[in-house]
């Protein structure tokens, strides 16, 4: 299957903005390309939800946390600029450890919300995100590439 950034496979033509607009593609095309090690972890397991009284809490659990500012941690060290400021298409390769079933969409938020202000202003920026998953028992990691 091909990714949708390699050459020979890029659309053509205009890409519609966040309103509808028609927005021509970049003359130069931008690449960036983020390799977040550790084990992917499913928003299903980051988030937990307590009842204090009558009403209900979301806390993140430590262990996600902790993944959450590794990945921060290690996107600074890869990405030295400032955050971006337009509309992104994303590619986000997902390498798992194992061939268990695993909701693709699931690993978005944790990611995404980590390189906030780091990678990109915010991530309500991206108007097109492509997902694949992968098994590499080795080195499970994720993989960010912004065009």
């Amino acid at each position: 299957m091909s990714f949708f950034y390699e050459p020979g496979n890029l659309r053509q033509g205009p890409i519609p903005d966040q309103q509808g607009q028609q927005r021509p593609l970049p003359t130069s095309i931008r690449m960036i390309h983020l390799i977040l090690k550790g084990k992917p972890i499913s928003t299903n397991l980051a988030y937990r939800f307590t009842c204090r009284g009558r009403f209900a809490s979301m806390y993140m659990e430590g262990k996600a946390k902790a993944l959450k500012e590794d990945y921060a941690y290690q996107a600074k060290q890869q990405h030295k600029k400032p955050p971006l400021e337009e509309d992104l298409s994303i590619g986000l390769k997902i390498y798992h450890k194992d061939k268990r079933k695993h909701d693709i969409d699931n690993y978005c938020k944790l990611v995404f919300d980590a390189l906030n202000g780091i990678l990109w202003k915010d991530d309500n920026q991206i108007i097109e995100l492509i997902i694949q998953k992968y098994i590499d028992k080795e080195k499970p990691r994720l993989e960010i590439i912004v065009n």
